[in-house]
């Protein structure tokens, strides 16, 4: 049987027992146990055993939640809507930050509900939240055992041949840079390879959570695969490092300044395909690494380059060493994993936690807040208002949902899937129904609009058009016990819509907006903010600990500039062509990809800070780096407010001035030492600033010459 038919035939059974057991209960609004299947349709047991467990927790907490805002603000008006808004606020702002996204999304829903339903009765709360509960829960048992008892499809396999697939990726990746091949193999560019690579490493932390839900063997090792994520990850991570730097790998690659950088590729590319073996065939036999690869210089081949040369191919080597480190702890964790042996691996340093909020986050927060508090007052204000609760549930939860997962997604994108979805529930509804003659018939038409919405809406860039005219479909006909057929309320539906999608696009645009043009400079200024901050944290003393708030702000400004060119990605893929003006979508993404670089290389910069220095070259550098620091400082000062500023260039030209006077520098203090003071440890950290300082400034470079050939112009455009 097919996976198209299993989902179907699961979706279209379990809600056709979810409602039947609700008729059969009594319960009021049984559509709420149809509405818990139709989110629970994913295409395997463990996504969707998953994402109805994160529905039962997120109903219960929020009906405790609800209750307790019962109990404080049942008797003042504003004061609930304030709690409600702010509930809404704290849930959105959570979202962005986790996987179980859907928690926090079913707590604020839940909250809402019981608050509107109720009227401000307690009585009448208290029903509204064990009618939630009770009909949650029914949904989800429903769909979990048909799907488990019927029609099971495992996660785990699904995972793992992701995973073996990401690997194959990986390999390519890494013997393609290594070979100094960027153009199209296979039809596919390196660039192309590399979205790829990006877009899957995101999603495998979730596929492992749902997983572990339907293997014992996954469960029992699920912090082995743990273990295995973090160190693909960190071989991703590095592997882009060495793309990205393309100066320092073209300096080893093609030099000879280190004998064994063949051998170490060809190693490196036998642990991935080791890796790739071992998690399709757990039979395979890996092979243990005790060892670390030898990667020393050529002493006569160093000493023909030049300081910056030198600076480049200690970086490029650097990171070879973490690769090496990182493809060994891989390849023992896939082993322990996969049952061949247990290994010790490194304990690791826990990661600083950061105390700052994000303000992305933030702003997300305060857009679904908006929506709320917009939605209230429609209901308070407007008494005649037709299907009041609408106006604030559909505004809500959308706000929510795009703010925090899809924050430059238009919300009138999907009035058309509205409209396809609801014109035929409506008509069902109101020419269908009324001729219905028992619970019998009602199950055939449940059956076959489910099974029909699944089967045609089966593609995965049809999944939310699937999720809306389910619940379209299930909301407007209406199923209750006794039985209502009004063409009222599908005309009061239907007139609400565009007023609920004039709502979300009113908090999408105020107070602070997210359209692509306004959010892309907004992100732009707070990277080139951040650059400087940390810029201005070189200063610190050596020898001085700096206070927690202070470590604090420069961990916050690190992530930001970490976090912000997806952020800009993002932004940039929904940016609409008009706003391009001369420029093309490859320029864009040229810029973005710069950006990136631009921020890994102020990462490098401030993690030399922490480690240890040759102080010796520290005095004889202090003048010449202070001087280069205050010329990028100022560069990024004109980048955050005006990308295309004509004074750049002449800022450019001064700072290539600035590196050719600290590179004469060292050549001076070099020739100085006849005496051989300073050690091969000493000269070894200075080139690893130095390449640090040059990567900087290289890249920096490159962004300004990127973002010349936008139109800047056309992009700060009003556009409606």
């Amino acid at each position: 049987m097919s996976e198209k038919l299993k989902i179907a035939l699961r979706t279209a059974l379990a809600m056709v027992l979810a409602f039947g057991i609700a008729l059969a209960m009594g319960w009021d609004k049984p559509y709420w146990a149809g509405l818990a299947v139709a989110v629970c349709s994913m295409s395997t047991d463990g996504e969707a055993l998953q994402k109805g467990l994160l529905r039962i927790y997120g109903t219960l907490c929020g009906i405790c939640l609800a209750f307790l805002l019962l109990i404080v603000a049942l008797q003042d008006r504003w004061l609930f809507i304030g709690l409600i808004g702010l509930i809404v606020a704290i849930s959105t702002y959570m979202m962005g930050g986790t996987r179980r996204y859907y928690f926090w999304s079913m707590l604020s829903s839940t909250v809402l509900i019981v608050g509107i339903f109720s009227g401000s009765d307690a009585e009448r709360a208290f029903e509204v939240a064990v009618l939630r509960s009770q009909e949650t829960l029914l949904g989800v048992i429903c769909y979990t055992l048909v799907s488990i008892i019927f029609l099971s499809t495992s996660t785990s396999k699904h995972f793992l041949t992701s995973l073996t697939a990401h690997v194959s990726n990986i390999r390519e990746y890494f013997e393609r840079v290594m070979g100094g091949q960027s153009g199209e193999q296979d039809g596919k560019g390196l660039d192309q390879l590399r979205a790829e690579i990006a877009s899957m490493q995101t999603g495998l932390h979730g596929q492992l959570d749902v997983a572990q839900l339907d293997s014992v063997e996954i469960w029992e090792a699920r912090r082995v695969w743990r273990k295995v994520l973090e160190d693909l990850a960190e071989t991703v991570d590095l592997m882009e490092h060495l793309h990205l730097g393309r100066n320092e790998l073209s300096g080893i690659v093609s030099t000879e300044v280190l004998p064994e950088v063949r051998a170490f590729t060809a190693e490196i590319s036998r642990r991935l395909d080791a890796v790739r073996r071992l998690i399709g065939d757990g039979n395979t036999e890996p092979g243990r690494v005790t060892e670390h690869l030898d990667l020393e210089f050529s002493r006569e081949s160093v000493a023909k380059l030049s300081h910056f040369q030198r600076a480049a191919i200690t970086l490029g080597r650097d990171r070879l060493v973490g690769l090496d480190r990182a493809t060994g702890g891989l390849l023992n964790a896939v082993a322990e994993a996969r049952g061949q042996g247990r290994f010790s691996p490194p304990k690791a340093t826990p990661a600083q936690r950061c105390w700052i909020p994000d303000p992305r986050r933030l702003l997300a927060g305060l857009s679904a807040l908006t929506a709320c508090w917009i939605g209230c007052l429609c209901i308070i204000y407007i008494p005649a208002l037709p299907s009041s609760p609408i106006w604030v549930m559909i505004p809500v939860s959308s706000t929510m949902m795009a703010a925090a997962l899809m924050p430059f997604f238009s919300p009138w994108l999907i009035l058309k899937p509205v409209i396809y979805a609801m014109i035929p529930s409506a008509m069902v509804h109101i020419l269908l129904m009324p001729h219905l003659e028992g619970f019998l018939q009602l199950a055939v038409l449940l059956f076959a609009g489910v099974f029909l919405i699944c089967w045609f809406m089966d593609r995965p860039e049809m999944k939310m058009a699937r999720s809306i005219s389910l619940i379209l479909f299930v909301v407007m006909l209406q199923i209750g016990e006794p039985q209502h057929y009004s063409f009222t309320y599908a005309a009061n539906f239907a007139i609400s819509v565009p007023f609920v999608i004039l709502i979300i696009s009113i908090a999408r645009i105020f107070p602070v907006s997210f359209r692509p043009e306004v959010a892309m400079h907004r992100l732009l200024r707070r990277f080139f903010d951040s650059a400087v901050y940390l810029l201005t944290t070189l200063r610190w003393d050596f020898d001085r600990q700096p206070p927690w708030f202070e470590r604090q702000w420069r961990l916050y400004h690190r992530r930001q500039i970490a976090s912000l060119p997806s952020a800009l990605a993002m932004c940039a893929n929904a940016l609409p062509d008009a706003a391009l003006g001369k420029a093309s979508r490859t320029e864009l993404t040229n810029l973005i990809s710069t950006l990136e670089m631009l921020g890994n290389r102020m990462q490098d910069l401030v993690s030399l800070r922490d480690t240890p220095q040759a102080l010796g070259w520290v005095g004889e550098l202090k003048s010449s780096i202070r001087n280069w620091r205050l010329g990028v400082q100022e560069i990024y000062s004109h980048l955050a407010e005006n990308p295309d500023n004509e004074e750049i260039n002449d800022l450019k030209g001064r700072l290539q001035a600035k590196m050719a006077e600290l590179e004469t520098q060292i050549q001076t203090a070099m020739d100085k030492d006849t005496e051989g003071r300073r050690s091969e440890a000493d000269d070894t950290s200075m080139y690893r600033v130095l390449g640090a300082y040059r990567g900087v400034s290289e890249t920096l470079l490159s962004f300004v010459d990127n973002a010349s050939r936008l139109d800047w112009t056309r992009l700060r455009e009003t556009r409606f």
